[in-house]
């Protein structure tokens, strides 16, 4: 298992697509981050919208997303998520990943550990 493998894993990243270009710390707002940079991409056949498969890679399109924090530091996973175009029916459409729902900006397990909080204060 690869070390990208390893960090990928350790914030809970299962996608076999990410692949990760560099780690940095950075303070932001007077909160030590820790910066994943990693990029999205996989090969597709056909296109999403009309089914042709006249599709390539057409650029890439950055993301911010949350993710858990993990020993009380914060992590920003900074990615890179491929475009395609369609040249039969001209549009354009982005990789998916697993991690964060479509135009949202908050990792899937940073919204269950918020709900966590949120419901254990309650009680």
């Amino acid at each position: 298992m690869s070390i990208s493998n390893s960090i990928l894993k350790l914030v809970g990243i299962e996608d076999k697509n990410i692949k990760i270009n560099d780690i940095s710390h950075q303070t932001i707002n007077g909160v030590q981050c820790h910066i994943i940079e990693a990029k999205l991409s996989y090969d597709i056949e056909r296109c999403e919208n009309c089914g042709f498969p006249d599709v390539i890679k057409n650029g890439t399109r950055q993301t911010k997303i949350r993710l858990s924090s993990f020993n009380g530091d914060r992590y920003i996973l900074k990615l890179a998520k491929q475009r395609y175009r369609c040249y039969h029916c001209n549009s354009t459409f982005g990789a998916k990943a697993d991690i964060v729902e479509f135009n949202h900006s908050l990792s899937k397990r940073f919204d269950e550990d918020i709900l966590a909080q949120a419901c254990s204060s309650l009680t």
